[in-house]
């Protein structure tokens, strides 16, 4: 299915608010929709406009969202899989109790971005601007975090991590540079995580931020049980 140019939303509603396969939405209108409870496989969203939209209970299977707007939209409790945003604007977004399976975010505006009760598995971020986010209670397993500085692009400078969880993940380019850690935990994690960060109540970064101590994990063998049970 092909929808091009479609700027009633009225139109688009009835035409996209159904499981989708192998679609190609371009320069359409989706400002202001709800969808809920439906799978969009294998298609892609070009230069679409879909600002203050919300995903309710939603699965993205391969999907692409290439050079679209998607300022202040909300994912709500979806399962997000081998899906990639490319230079596509994400100012503002809220993503909530979301599963993220091999999902790749490159060169995107994540200002004030809002990531709560998610997890992350094989997925990637690379030159993205998310400076003053919030991530919280969330889990990062086997993920790349990457900032090639040709861009200008800071990565998660000057965001709040807290109660958050990173297990076998790849840094490169100081991605985490400015941040705010609280009550975090970096496990068997490498590269080039941040040279400048504020930590409070963090295991696993000492050797990448600079500080001089850093708390301990109390019962080990109680936080390696807890991780092996997520990843």
């Amino acid at each position: 299915m092909f929808f091009a140019g479609l700027s009633n939303t009225e139109i688009v509603y009835e035409s996209l608010n159904k499981n989708l396969q192998e679609g190609q939405v371009t320069g359409c209108v989706l400002d202001g929709l709800i969808f809920e409870n439906k799978i969009w496989k294998e298609s892609s969203f070009n230069n679409t406009n879909a600002n203050n939209v919300a995903f309710i209970d939603f699965i993205f299977d391969a999907v692409t969202f290439y050079r679209s707007s998607l300022m202040k939209s909300c994912f709500n409790s979806c399962k997000i899989m081998n899906t990639g945003f490319s230079f596509d604007t994400l100012i503002s977004t809220k993503w909530n109790n979301c599963n993220m399976y091999a999902t790749h975010i490159s060169q995107s505006t994540m200002q004030n971005v809002k990531m709560e009760k998610c997890r992350f598995d094989g997925c990637g971020f690379k030159d993205f601007e998310a400076i003053e986010s919030s991530v919280k209670n969330c889990i990062f397993n086997n993920c790349s975090f990457e900032i090639t500085g040709e861009l200008g692009m800071n990565g998660f400078s000057g965001a709040r991590i807290e109660n958050t969880i990173f297990v076998n993940c790849k840094f490169t380019g100081n991605p985490l540079r400015g941040t705010h850690t609280i009550s975090c935990v970096f496990a068997n994690c490498f590269g080039e995580i941040t040279d400048d960060a504020e930590c409070k109540d963090t295991y696993g970064l000492g050797r990448f931020s600079g500080m001089l101590t850093e708390t301990k994990l109390i019962c080990r063998e109680k936080a390696h049980q807890f991780i092996r049970g997520w990843v």
